[in-house]
């Protein structure tokens, strides 16, 4: 119940989806994790060719997870993957 009270005092909506429809995610899927990855990876093959033979390991995630999601952040994006999945976010 606090979770709940706290979304609300934030003016956070919750969902509830049901189990069987995930379908309704298949967008977000899309265009939101699979634009991050793409970024991820884009950043992976550079860290690979400035850093070679290093991996990118628990000290470098967070940072390199970071550089992805700021290439990929564009509230745009968000708003469509919600569009598309038929998601209404008010005021979107």
């Amino acid at each position: 119940m606090t979770a709940f009270e706290s979304a609300q005092r934030e003016e956070i909506l919750l969902y509830r989806i049901l189990s069987n429809a995930t379908h309704l995610m298949q967008s977000l899927d899309k265009g939101v994790f699979g634009a991050l990855k793409q970024k991820w990876y884009a950043v992976a093959r550079v860290h690979s060719r400035e850093n070679p033979g290093a991996q990118i390991g628990k000290d470098s995630f967070a940072e390199k997870l970071k550089e992805a999601y700021i290439l990929f952040y564009k509230p745009i994006i968000l708003v469509n993957s919600f569009r598309a999945s038929v998601i209404d976010i008010p005021g979107g």
